[in-house]
């Protein structure tokens, strides 16, 4: 009976020295696991931090360039309307504002926009922004309103206003040009020397620069709303 007891309290204390090693190397295991897991999530914040500020910076730019083609496209609109009343109106005069009423009726600069934190983004998989809602509000922003935005400038045919209006309009106006001595356009005679086919046609471009630009325009507004509330959304995660 002694010795059975001998023996049982030799393996019991066998089997514990086991389950405390074993303890002991389970606990490693573990923790060098929680450890891995915490490093690779900090990475993943600081990766997530350092992508949100490089498109952020890119907004900023490109809410900037937006609010400038805007305004462009708006000064287009009243060159329009100036055109209009001097083809319209007998006792309109030109006030000297024609040469650079001529060249806001039809310049448009081109768009560039800042991608690159998108890239990025890209390059190290969208999951990275932990936020579902600020991940999906980036990509709708950059898929979608600011390429709207790239294609209706760049892409359509109607948009290049230069190309499509500027000659026209010019060879129909050229006969009451006023130039200075040294080839400067000064100014414009009035009331002008049209037949009804060219004041129509006229009309008829004014009509269509006024569209192209209001569409131009509805697309770069909706692009900067939602350009706006992404930003918004990155400053408040990047303060928390």
């Amino acid at each position: 009976m002694k010795t059975n007891t001998l023996m049982f309290l030799k393996q019991l204390n066998k089997f514990s020295k086991n389950l405390f090693d074993f303890t002991l190397m389970f606990l490693a295991v573990v923790s060098a696991f929680l450890l891995n897991d915490w490093k690779d999530s900090k990475k993943s914040e600081v990766q997530e931090e350092k992508i949100l500020i490089e498109i952020n910076k890119g907004l900023e730019l490109d809410q900037e360039q937006l609010k400038q083609f805007i305004y462009s496209d708006s000064v287009g609109i009243e060159a329009a309307i100036y055109f209009k009343k001097l083809i319209t109106e007998k006792n309109k005069k030109a006030e000297g504002k024609f040469p650079i009423q001529q060249l806001l009726l039809t310049t448009k600069d081109l768009l560039v926009l800042n991608v690159s934190g998108y890239e990025s983004l890209k390059e190290n998989g969208v999951e990275i922004i932990d936020n579902d809602e600020l991940r999906n509000k980036v990509i709708l922003l950059y898929e979608y309103y600011l390429k709207m935005c790239l294609e209706s400038e760049d892409k359509s045919p109607e948009n290049q206003l230069h190309q499509n209006y500027f000659f026209r309009i010019s060879d129909i106006l050229s006969k009451d040009f006023i130039y200075s001595k040294k080839g400067e356009l000064l100014d414009i005679k009035h009331p002008l020397s049209l037949s009804v086919n060219d004041k129509n046609k006229l009309l008829l471009y004014m009509d269509k620069i006024i569209m192209v630009r209001n569409l131009s325009m509805h697309y770069k507004k909706l692009a900067l709303h939602h350009l706006q509330d992404v930003r918004s959304e990155i400053n408040k995660k990047l303060e928390n």
